[in-house]
């Protein structure tokens, strides 16, 4: 048993050519990768995915932040298990909609915090699909418009008593 022949050195540069380009193409997306976990991780805006049932896939520390319930205690359960009761049945009518139209724009929703207390929340979002056109996952954003609202119908009483003077 001999030693095997040596590639012929234009092939041996291809190869090492290529091994190079694909090192660098993977330092890349690494590098991409990192990026995009902290822009999802640190983003000031609470995100959420949900799957065609409108079950949690996952939400951002944002939105762990603003409702003060762990990644464990969301993951996999629906939506509608987080507001408050009077917007339940809006979800569940609303939702299908949302997947039909690909996309909702200020929608408002009165969520329920771990704590009990809730607040007021304007969502942001749109359908991800796959190649093929199907319905892969939501994408949303929400912000929590609780104090907002609070200072418009203060304004608002305001002006009204003011015009009775």
């Amino acid at each position: 048993m001999g030693e095997p022949a040596p590639f012929p050195d234009a092939v041996s540069h291809t190869l090492e050519t290529r091994l190079a380009a694909l090192t660098a193409d993977n330092e890349r997306l690494t590098a991409e990768n990192v990026l995009l976990r902290h822009l999802y991780e640190r983003a000031p805006l609470s995100y959420q995915s949900l799957d065609e049932n409108g079950c949690f896939l996952s939400v951002n520390q944002a939105w762990v932040d603003a409702l003060g319930y762990s990644r464990e205690e969301v993951i996999g359960r629906n939506f509608g298990d987080f507001l408050h009761p009077d917007w339940q049945d809006h979800f569940r009518e609303n939702f299908p909609r949302f997947k039909a139209i690909g996309e909702i724009l200020g929608i408002e929703f009165e969520m329920v915090k771990k704590d009990g207390s809730t607040i007021l929340v304007s969502f942001h979002g749109k359908i991800g699909k796959d190649p093929e056109g199907q319905f892969r996952q939501t994408h949303c954003i929400f912000q929590d418009i609780t104090r907002r609202k609070q200072i418009e119908t203060a304004l608002q009483e305001s002006e009204e008593r003011l015009l009775q003077i």
